[in-house]
């Protein structure tokens, strides 16, 4: 299920009873948001972008810290990104609106939310023009 050994290792180290849990655990949502950067960049070897280990990781983070910007940005980003992917941009829409919602003055999220919408309003008007 681990494909990054730093995570591996960290979730056998420290029990969550342990009287370090709480940084511990604050050190495991950090690498989990750092594979899901990863993720948007990094390619496997058939060069297809790891968009699913994105997806993955925020998703991670998310259960353990609902209101968390970076994991529901790179979320959606990952599932606006990902090529052919059935409700992506519905999965995109919720995350990032989400995100503008906690973070309203953060530029990134806003101009990922901005194309998110264009591209809902280029298929808005697709089935409009299909479906008169």
């Amino acid at each position: 299920m681990f494909r990054f050994r730093a995570l591996q290792q960290f979730h056998f180290v420290v029990a969550p009873r342990h009287h370090y849990w709480h940084t511990a655990r604050t050190q495991l949502l950090s690498l989990h948001l750092n594979v899901a950067a990863c993720g948007l960049r990094a390619t496997d070897a058939f060069g297809e972008t790891r968009y699913l280990d994105t997806i993955s990781h925020a998703s991670r983070v998310l259960e353990a810290d609902p209101t968390n910007v970076k994991a529901l940005f790179r979320r959606g980003q990952a599932h606006l990104l990902r090529p052919n992917h059935i409700n992506g941009l519905a999965l995109a829409l919720e995350d990032l609106r989400r995100a503008a919602e906690l973070e309203p003055g953060d530029t990134s999220v806003r101009s990922m939310l901005a194309r998110a919408r264009a591209q809902q309003k280029s298929l808005d008007q697709k089935d409009a023009s299909m479906f008169g």
